[in-house]
């Protein structure tokens, strides 16, 4: 049986004592998370080949409430397998960087919001991504507020700043087929982030970060 979730944070010092300044948090992972039920294969070992990556969900409260912010990848690049994709802003590791820098980079390439090296943050459960051979670390960072994004138009079409309010009843697990290029993927599990769809490697790390919120 699942666990009653608690009440939503209602404020970003809520969402900063939860995440960020509680060292000793566990994290829930990906195995037993529901989005995972019923999809085969869903999670696959991370090979020694992996390629490392690392994103942000960035949370901010700058129109007053918290919120968090989404992209949507371009579709114009061939080579990007996560093209036309709800994801967060983030990429690949470059040499000679940290996986916090290169998170922190990444975002401020993509959607022009720049964090000090010595930000805060918590580090979420790392995510291997099959399909593009990419180990992703996540980061959760927690800011009062940020300057309005300005995403790349190389990279970025669409900056999603998605309200953190009501999360248990705003944030529900979805399903329904989702076609990826030439394949048709039946029933598969999504979150609807303000009309638009969130599955994926995306959706579990954002599952994971739900979590937190549950007894």
């Amino acid at each position: 049986m699942r666990n009653p979730p608690k009440s939503s944070p209602e404020n970003l010092a809520a969402f900063e004592k939860i995440i960020v300044n509680d060292p000793d948090l566990p994290l829930p992972g990906h195995t037993d998370l529901e989005l995972v039920r019923n999809v085969p294969n869903y999670l696959v070992p991370a090979p020694e080949s992996a390629r490392m990556a690392s994103v942000v969900l960035m949370i901010h409260a700058t129109r007053g409430y918290p919120s968090i912010l989404f992209i949507q990848r371009t579709s114009h690049i061939p080579e990007d397998k996560h093209g036309g994709q709800i994801a967060f802003p983030g990429g690949k590791q470059e040499e000679n960087e940290s996986l916090k820098e290169c998170a922190f980079r990444e975002m401020h390439e993509e959607v022009g919001i720049w964090l000090p090296h010595d930000h805060p943050v918590k580090m979420l459960t790392p995510l291997y991504v099959s399909v593009s051979n990419f180990l992703i670390h996540p980061f959760v960072a927690v800011r009062e507020s940020i300057p309005p994004p300005e995403p790349n138009p190389e990279e970025v079409s669409v900056v999603i700043d998605s309200p953190l309010t009501e999360i248990h009843t705003r944030y529900t697990i979805r399903r329904k087929d989702i076609r990826v290029r030439e394949r048709l993927l039946k029933n598969m599990p999504y979150y609807d982030i303000d009309g638009h769809t969130l599955w994926g490697a995306s959706a579990l790390i954002f599952a994971e970060f739900l979590a937190l919120f549950q007894e």
